[in-house]
């Protein structure tokens, strides 16, 4: 049985300071960098509790919050991004080789403070969101932080996990299967068949 499945229209989350709740690190490994050099990328995912949006889905009103999807370039260095962001989150660190050390999977799941940019496309068609920076919640959200629906997404891409993989969205199997220099793991192999098969969905309020 099939069922007609009615447009989703979604809006772009509103510049400003947001709180949410970092559910998501995917490790993308290497990504093709077009015109530029190919580089590691890693994908930091959040979830807006307070922004949320309806659509239809078989007919019924589905209620839904907004998350965002952002890649970074895997890299610790001081004037790398991913580092930036981090430690506007997390603090400063002392020394290059603390960064270095630094575990991101410890902020899986942590409240924090996202500050939202809205960014037109070239033609003027299209509203992107970025993150502009991450930070702490103020005290005054401390004895209410945001409270996460949506399930954690952790992987790993040298330790490769069947299961793991195949709970990630369509559009993020996608960029992985499809990295550059490598070949898929074996571990991914059940589920590559079924991604290669399909149209890789990449409108989730992804700013490319």
């Amino acid at each position: 049985m099939k069922y007609p499945a009615d447009a989703i229209e979604r809006e772009t989350i509103p510049a400003g300071n947001h709180p949410a709740i970092l559910i998501g690190i995917v490790e993308l490994g290497i990504q093709s960098g077009g015109k530029f050099a190919d580089r590691a990328e890693t994908l930091f995912t959040w979830e807006f509790p307070d922004q949320r949006y309806s659509y239809r889905a078989k007919g019924i009103t589905v209620q839904a919050t907004r998350q965002h999807s952002q890649r970074y370039t895997a890299n610790m260095s001081a004037r790398a991004n991913m580092r930036k962001m981090i430690e506007g989150w997390h603090g400063v660190f002392p020394n290059n080789q603390a960064a270095a050390d630094f575990d991101i999977s410890q902020l899986l799941d942590r409240p924090c403070l996202v500050q939202i940019a809205n960014k037109a496309s070239a033609d003027g068609a299209k509203v992107y969101v970025d993150v502009v920076s991450v930070g702490p919640l103020p005290k005054s959200m401390e004895d209410k932080p945001p409270v996460r629906t949506r399930d954690l997404m952790f992987y790993e891409i040298e330790k490769p996990d069947a299961d793991l993989f195949a709970a990630l969205p369509q559009w993020v199997r996608g960029l992985i299967l499809n990295r550059v220099k490598t070949q898929a793991p074996k571990a991914q192999t059940a589920v590559a068949q079924t991604v290669a098969a399909g149209a890789v969905d990449f409108d989730d309020d992804v700013p490319f």
